[in-house]
């Protein structure tokens, strides 16, 4: 029964076993404390709704029925990914160490698992961060208003995809909601969007989403050897019209480099930290800025 009553947690291992809880090097202290904090948004995300409607009739603003309770649970959902690719992590340390295994194959394999669990969901993360951006700068009508017009709008509690914007570099509803809060004047929302968009071009966050696009959209390299290399080992030159075949002995892929794949999860993963410990108030000002009853809950 007593479990009913947690609301917030970081895993410290995704193995459940107390003897295989290897000592880490780095503790992400304040990656877990951030996540944490996140979490918490959720706990009171209706009462909040309830406060911010009661506040808003009393100054006879019009309503925005469960803008805060969704921005309160999903500032809750984006912590807990953040604390499970930081638990990602630790244990990425953890086969790292000489007291996991002796098996070098074991820990390559292991190690770039998790090292992908971790980048997946720190985008899963980062992803979540700028939807709630979106949605707390929406809060001001004004730039409501704006996004209408650039074709950046979306429903409340809605689950249909196209509300729910890519955090892409390739997905531009993140200039136009800059542009939009800049053209209202917004200043609590121009430095939440600000550091939002310092998170994007980040390039440990940039080198981030292409590790991650090649692994799960093209040929993620095998962490074993192989003698099927990704460049071919059959080229056509149709101009001189000759073939060439190349017989390929068993190797390791370049690009599975397990601590390199680690090295680019981990500076990732920090980096949004950063951006998330950072946005969680600047988004917290935005809501309020716009008559809404919303603030940090660190304790349930």
């Amino acid at each position: 029964m007593a479990d009913q009553h947690i609301r917030a947690m970081v895993l410290q291992t995704f193995t459940p076993r107390r003897s295989a809880q290897v000592r880490t090097q780095a503790a992400r202290i304040n990656i877990q404390k951030t996540a944490i904090s996140w979490q918490f948004m959720a706990v009171y995300g209706s009462s909040m709704e309830i406060a911010s409607t009661v506040h808003r009739r009393s100054l006879g603003l019009p309503l925005y029925p469960n803008a805060i309770n969704e921005l309160c649970g999903l500032m809750g959902s984006v912590g807990e990914q953040l604390g499970l690719a930081r638990t990602a992590e630790q244990d990425v340390q953890r086969w790292q160490n000489k007291e996991s295994t002796n098996n070098e194959l074991q820990r390559r394999m292991a190690v770039r698992a998790l090292s992908e669990v971790c980048m997946l969901f720190t985008l899963g993360a980062a992803h979540g961060c700028a939807n709630a951006v979106l949605r707390a700068a929406y809060l001001d009508e004004g730039i409501r208003s704006l996004l209408k017009l650039a074709k950046g709008a979306y429903s409340p509690a809605s689950t249909k995809q196209e509300d729910w914007k890519s955090f892409s570099p390739r997905v531009n509803i993140w200039d136009r909601l800059r542009d939009a809060a800049e053209a209202r004047n917004s200043q609590p929302a121009i430095r939440m969007v600000k550091r939002l968009l310092r998170l994007r071009s980040d390039s440990r966050f940039t080198e981030l989403d292409q590790r991650r696009s090649m692994d799960f959209h093209r040929h993620r390299p095998p962490s074993l050897l192989t003698a099927s290399p990704r460049k071919g080992a059959s080229e056509f030159d149709p101009e001189k019209n000759i073939t060439t075949l190349t017989a390929y002995t068993s190797h390791f892929d370049e690009d599975s480099d397990a601590r390199a794949v680690h090295r680019i999860g981990r500076n990732g993963l920090i980096t949004t930290a950063s951006a998330l410990r950072e946005l969680q108030p600047l988004i917290i000002a935005t809501a309020r800025a716009a008559n809404y009853r919303i603030r940090t809950a660190s304790r349930p």
